[in-house]
Formats: C-alpha cells, sequence, structure tokens
C-alpha cells in the first residue's frame, strides 16, 4: 500500500503488513501498533526507511518514538508546513 501526500507517493507497506494491521486493530493498543509502524516502511526504492530496534525497552521505545515523528516529518509534516506555514 502505498503512503501518499498531495498525490505524491511518499513510502509504502507491504500487503502482508497491511492486512496484519487490519486484522490486529481491533485488540491491540494502538499506541503499540504506532510505535512499530516506521520498522514496516519501505523507501519507494525498495529500501526499509527505518531500522528495527533491540536492547533495553525505554532505548527501543525511545527509539522507535523518535523514528513515528521522523516518519510523519518525512510522510508529510514538511510540505503540508512548507505549503501552509507554521508547524
Amino acid at each position: 500500500m502505498y503512503l501518499s501526500f498531495n498525490g505524491e507517493r511518499r513510502f509504502y507497506l507491504e500487503g502482508r503488513y497491511f492486512e496484519e494491521l487490519g486484522r490486529t486493530y481491533s485488540y491491540e493498543n494502538p499506541v503499540i501498533l504506532i510505535r512499530m509502524l516506521p520498522e514496516h516502511v519501505f523507501e519507494l526504492s525498495g529500501e526499509r526507511a527505518y531500522q528495527s530496534w533491540s536492547g533495553g525497552w525505554l532505548g527501543v521505545m525511545t527509539r522507535q518514538m523518535e523514528d513515528v515523528n521522523d516518519f510523519h516529518d518525512r510522510w508529510y509534516r514538511e510540505k503540508l508546513t512548507s505549503t501552509y506555514g507554521g508547524r
């Protein structure tokens, strides 16, 4: 599934993962789904956009949330703020 902004493709998710999101959404904590999303995002070139983290839970969660923020910046927030100003 392509993730686009203003008609421009920015990233994609593999179909298997998108299906898994749909299946688990009804019972999984949404914070966990959001936190883990970036490690399943691919650049249009086919490379992973973000790595998968391991280690202690606090360090992993911190890195995952940094990736979530970066992902949103790169997906739409940078273009949105440059188009409409402000943040």
